[in-house]
């Protein structure tokens, strides 16, 4: 996400240039090259950490993604929870830079996030979602700063530290898309007459640490 933001402002930056010449782009090769290599680094540190993966497969079935993630969308915007939002992000099929491009919905929670994909799989049709949270690899640089850092890692934990009420909203935004994934793939697996969703006759178990009894 942050990769594809600096790029997206990167690119305007260049075109508000009008006198930008070709030979200024080619001298620029090698900076822009190094800052490229940049960007792909912090994206890939600060990419969120995928916790769970579920999908359903519609075998001999034929459906619109587009139309799968309005309907999840209509149901969302029904519930009317705060602090519950969605969008739709597009990402690489294959992780190159001239890859075709896939939509897919994504739902967040505060930090907490959703990935939805629905697509054509040969002559059948499948949908996903993976549950993500927030990369601690930040917290672990600053832990390794010499002699200050465990002190400055054993701060912003504490300082982060989650509250009873926050794990008991994270957990009912769990359930809530949970629900809606399986209420759709069991009304979709009814109407195509496919095969129903085995991932999900067993509800997750999702466990999360205590906090300390001064909080609340």
């Amino acid at each position: 996400m942050f990769a594809s933001t600096l790029s997206t402002h990167l690119c305007v930056l260049l075109q508000a240039s009008g006198d930008f010449s070709l030979g200024d782009l080619i001298a620029m090769l090698p900076l822009l090259f190094v800052l490229y290599i940049i960007i792909r680094f912090i994206g890939k540190v600060t990419q969120p950490i995928v916790t769970d993966h579920k999908y359903q497969l519609f075998e001999f079935t034929q459906l619109s993604a587009l139309d799968f993630y309005t309907k999840v969308e209509t149901i969302l915007n029904e519930l009317q929870v705060p602090e519950l939002k969605w969008f739709r992000v597009t990402y690489s099929e294959s992780g190159g830079m001239l890859s075709a491009r896939r939509e897919y919905l994504r739902v967040m929670y505060k930090e907490l996030g959703y990935t939805i994909c629905g697509a054509p799989f040969g002559t059948s049709f499948f949908v996903s979602w993976r549950e993500d949270e927030p990369s601690k690899s930040g917290l672990y640089v600053l832990g390794s700063i010499p002699y200050i850092g465990k002190y400055f890692a054993a701060f912003f934990t504490l300082l982060f530290q989650k509250t009873r009420y926050r794990e008991d909203t994270e957990l009912m935004y769990r359930e809530t898309v949970q629900g809606i994934m399986a209420q759709l793939v069991a009304i979709i697996g009814k109407d195509k007459g496919t095969r129903g969703p085995a991932e999900l006759e067993q509800k997750p178990l999702y466990v999360r640490p205590s906090v300390t009894d001064g909080q609340n």
